[in-house]
């Protein structure tokens, strides 16, 4: 199981490569920034002041890291996949996609 996952990201990474070349030219050539906080592209939506775990990556991509344990508790034993839910807030006035699925 963790070697399937290790290898899908590596491979998303591969397929990610356009994009983060493209992302590091227009940092170099117009001053942009790799990774910012929400409320630099959001300033008019007052939730993303709170907001403390989400960045964008480049103009594309809103990350929110997953920082609790997702396979096993924080007292070692195993939970289920599925029970575990994190709440990300997407700004408002943007069509957000899912990653994974394509969904809107």
């Amino acid at each position: 199981m963790f070697y399937d996952t290790l290898e899908n990201f590596i491979r998303l990474r591969y397929q990610l490569l356009p994009y983060i070349y493209s992302v590091a030219a227009r940092v170099t050539l117009d001053d942009l920034s790799m990774y910012r906080p929400l409320v630099f592209d959001y300033p008019q939506d007052s939730q993303v002041l709170d907001d403390r775990g989400s960045y964008l990556f480049g103009p594309s991509f809103l990350v929110h890291p997953i920082t609790h344990p997702m396979y096993f508790g924080e007292d070692g034993q195993a939970m289920d996949v599925g029970s575990y839910q994190e709440p990300v807030y997407l700004p408002a006035g943007t069509v957000w996609y899912d990653f994974w699925t394509g969904d809107c």
